[in-house]
């Protein structure tokens, strides 16, 4: 966990780098699918949007949607990357279910395939 320079939201620069990973790993063994990442907090919105942007030539087989948890509510794409961002204690966030419910379910289908990280 990280905090923003400009406001109090927490960000994770590590996570966005494995994030952008999964996804140039996606995009080259599974083109074409809407993907989806999420998180809860608008600060790691912004440096995921920002790191998209400077990836987008690898990233052009995807129809790719970055944005908090809140707005991709009612949405669903074939992949989800979720992101939690930090785990060092109980935020308000992680504690209301119904957030969570709407995190972990956006996929359309819920099964999961294993990509290889070599």
């Amino acid at each position: 966990e990280q905090k923003s320079e400009n406001s109090d939201s927490v960000i994770n620069f590590r996570e966005v780098e494995i994030v952008i990973e999964i996804l140039l790993k996606v995009s080259q063994i599974v083109p074409g699918r809407r993907v989806a990442v999420i998180t809860p907090y608008r600060g790691q919105n912004r440096i995921l949007h920002e790191a998209w942007n400077q990836h987008k030539k690898g990233l052009e087989q995807l129809e790719l949607a970055i944005n908090t948890i809140d707005a991709f509510q009612g949405d669903e794409a074939e992949i989800v990357i979720y992101c939690s961002t930090r785990a060092r204690r109980t935020t308000r966030y992680f504690s209301d279910y119904r957030r969570i419910n709407v995190a972990l379910s956006r996929a359309k289908n819920k099964h999961v395939q294993k990509i290889n990280s070599s």
